[in-house]
């Protein structure tokens, strides 16, 4: 079995940030177009969360082609199974994942239950399931995202 050094961990650590950083910012751009485009019918914010796509892939990419290291990450098992040896990464990957799987659910059993309602009792052309969709992608993501930086921020304050 190969080693795992602790640079290597919170190298995984960070590619896992940024990339759920480019998930939250193209699902909630995909959101606030969607919502734009058809609740509020206001085609010049659309227009601009449309770009904002483009914006949010090219600086993917860019990172991307800076790192080129960040897309080999998180796809060994014991990155997908959060094994990390050291202690503080592995319990701050845990408990993201957690917040954000149980955020996840509630945005989605939510969703499901204000779609359900509106549905019969309101105005159905008001409820696209792709909203909720991306709503509960959006949240899941953003939270993963928040929590992971936190915790670098945090790591980054602790004296040595």
């Amino acid at each position: 079995m190969s080693t795992w050094s602790i640079q290597e961990q919170e190298a995984s650590i960070k590619a896992a940030t940024i990339n759920a950083g480019f998930i939250s910012c193209l699902t909630g751009s995909l959101l606030f177009e969607e919502l734009s485009s058809k609740w509020l019918q206001v085609t010049a914010l659309s227009y601009f969360f449309e770009i904002s796509i483009l914006v949010c892939c090219i600086l993917f990419l860019r990172k991307a082609a800076k790192n080129p290291q960040l897309l080999s990450f998180g796809w060994r098992k014991r990155e997908i199974y959060g094994n990390y040896q050291d202690e503080y990464l592995r319990s701050g990957f845990q408990q993201a994942s957690t917040v954000a799987f149980q955020i996840t659910i509630i945005v989605c059993f939510v969703g499901y239950l204000c779609s359900d309602l509106i549905a019969k009792n309101g105005d159905p052309s008001w409820v696209f399931d792709k909203h909720f969709l991306l709503l509960s992608v959006f949240a899941g993501n953003l939270t993963f995202y928040l929590k992971l930086r936190q915790m670098f921020d945090d790591q980054d304050e602790q004296p040595e």
